[in-house]
């Protein structure tokens, strides 16, 4: 069973979701907490199975602890597979015979999952990159997926450091299709998956080309 969890520890999870670790220390400052105030705080979710730890090798000095999420602490933080299942049932409603005539349950899958990014943009319209990436991260920001954006060499990369269908997308590679057409179709380019929780990552990571737009504002990035 998830534990509900609010206030200070609901900031210490997310913290530690954006980060993938964070010693007492680091969670002091990012918290603008006392240390002994954050031990506690931890203490209680180490009891509720929601986070966990380990030691981190120094030369000199006291033993350090870094701190992780546990899957039970990632599915404290906000999910949305009623939705995720409702937009399934709506795609699978819509398909032909032609559609599925010769296809195997994996490409009517990924059939699914690209068409569900394809109806999220469908009807928006945006003039110029910045215009389609900003609301882009709008749009991750609003389906509870945390979105960074980093722009060097030319390149866009979107960390989502929250996968609100996390538990499907673990089972089911297609999931993750959702995400990369839904930015590959905002961005209007070819998208890369550098990092993925499926295979370990703390984030999953996409990654298009700015080609010869102009240089990205800093505000975009979060």
């Amino acid at each position: 069973m998830v534990v509900a969890t609010t206030g200070t520890r609901l900031k210490i999870l997310n913290l530690l979701q954006a980060k993938g670790e964070a010693s007492v220390g680091q969670l002091s400052a990012d918290l603008q907490l006392a240390s002994a105030t954050v031990r506690r705080h931890l203490d209680v979710l180490l009891r509720d199975r929601l986070v966990e730890y380990h030691q981190v090798r120094k030369r000199l000095g006291r033993p350090q602890y870094a701190y992780t999420l546990t899957e039970e602490g990632q599915e404290t933080l906000p999910k949305h597979y009623q939705d995720l299942l409702s937009s399934v049932l709506s795609e699978l409603s819509h398909l032909t015979p032609d559609d599925v005539n010769g296809h195997g349950g994996e490409e009517i899958s990924n059939l699914l999952f690209s068409r569900m990014a394809e109806r999220a943009t469908r009807r928006l319209t945006f003039k110029g990159y910045k215009a389609r990436l900003s609301a882009l991260v709008e749009i991750l920001d609003k389906g509870d997926f945390l979105p960074e954006v980093e722009i060097k060499d030319n390149a866009v990369r979107i960390h989502l450091h929250n996968c609100p269908f996390r538990a499907s997308a673990q089972k089911q590679e297609s999931v993750c299709l959702f995400d990369k057409n839904l930015i590959s179709s905002m961005l209007r380019a070819p998208v890369e998956q550098e990092r993925c929780i499926r295979y370990g990552d703390r984030d999953c990571c996409y990654v298009a080309a700015i080609n010869n737009h102009r240089q990205m504002e800093p505000s975009l990035t979060r």
